[in-house]
């Protein structure tokens, strides 16, 4: 069960109707938790998931979502994947961050997080 939930999350953060639900629902928490953890079983479905919320084609949910990130303090946890040992994590954090810098706000969060 421990592998397949993680792997099931990432699916729904895929979708983009479920986005703005999981986001609402406190999945962003869990997310930060995995991406923390150290457990590669979790980082990478972390990461995806994510990487999927983070490119939503709607601007509107993609500022909601981006800011739900950032105030979610999440940037860290990100920033500090950037030099993981696992290249499909070192990926999924490069766009993960290149959504993100989309907006000013953003941007400076990434920054004050030391991601660049």
């Amino acid at each position: 069960l421990k592998t397949k939930f993680p792997f099931t999350v990432a699916t729904i953060c895929a979708v983009e109707t479920a986005r703005p639900i999981a986001v609402r629902e406190g999945v962003l928490k869990v997310l930060v938790r995995w991406l923390s953890s150290g457990d590669v079983d979790l980082v990478l479905p972390a990461a995806n998931a994510l990487r999927h919320l983070t490119s939503p084609n709607d601007e509107y949910m993609a500022g909601w979502i981006h800011s739900q990130i950032v105030n979610e303090g999440a940037l860290p946890a990100i920033v500090k994947l950037s030099e993981h040992g696992q290249g499909d994590v070192r990926l999924a954090v490069a766009e993960i961050l290149s959504g993100l810098s989309v907006a000013p706000h953003t941007r400076a969060a990434i920054v004050d997080a030391k991601g660049l």
